[in-house]
C-alpha cells in the first residue's frame, strides 16, 4: 500500500466513522449514521490489517499517526479527554517518525549510539536510553494493530 492512498483512506474511514457518530445523534437519521458508521469502521480495518500485512514499521506508524491526527480534527469540545489524548499521541508518533531517517542510515546511528556514554545507567539493553522510550512506542503500536487485526 502506498503513503498517499494509505492517509486518503484512513482520513475518510475517520470522517465515515464521525459521520454516523453524528447521524445517530440526530432524530431520524439513525439508519444512515450506523451504516457510516460501520462503514468507517470497515474501512480503517481494512486499511489497518493491509499495513500490518506490509511488515513495514514506518507504515504502521504513519497509519496509527494518520488516525489520531484525523481523530483529534473530528474530536469536539465537549470531549476534553479524548482531545487531550490524542494531542499526546499525536505528538508521540510525530517523535517517531523523526526518527525513522536516522535510523535507516546506519553511519548516523553510529554515531549517535557513540556518542552516547557506554555506561549502564545511559543505557537500556545496550541502547541508548532515548531509544528505550521508542521501543516501548513500537511494541505498544504493533500489539494495538495487532489487536486490531484480529
Amino acid at each position: 500500500m502506498e503513503k498517499a492512498g494509505l492517509i486518503a483512506d484512513v482520513i475518510e474511514g475517520v470522517n465515515q466513522v464521525a459521520k454516523g457518530r453524528r447521524n445517530l445523534m440526530t432524530k431520524g437519521e439513525t439508519e444512515e449514521g450506523l451504516a457510516s458508521f460501520f462503514n468507517g469502521h470497515e474501512l480503517l480495518l481494512r486499511v489497518f490489517k493491509e499495513d500490518h500485512a506490509s511488515g513495514d514499521p514506518e507504515l504502521m506508524v504513519l497509519a496509527e499517526f494518520s488516525y489520531t491526527s484525523q481523530e483529534l480534527v473530528e474530536s469536539t469540545a465537549s470531549e476534553p479527554l479524548a482531545r487531550s489524548s490524542a494531542e499526546a499521541a499525536v505528538s508521540y508518533f510525530d517523535a517517531a517518525m523523526n526518527t525513522f531517517p536516522l535510523v535507516r542510515d546506519s553511519a548516523s546511528y553510529k554515531i549517535v549510539d557513540r556518542a552516547c556514554s557506554p555506561h549502564h545507567s545511559y543505557r537500556y539493553a545496550g541502547c541508548p536510553k532515548d531509544k528505550e522510550g521508542e521501543k516501548r512506542l513500537e511494541h505498544k503500536i504493533l500489539m494495538r494493530l495487532m489487536r486490531l487485526c484480529g
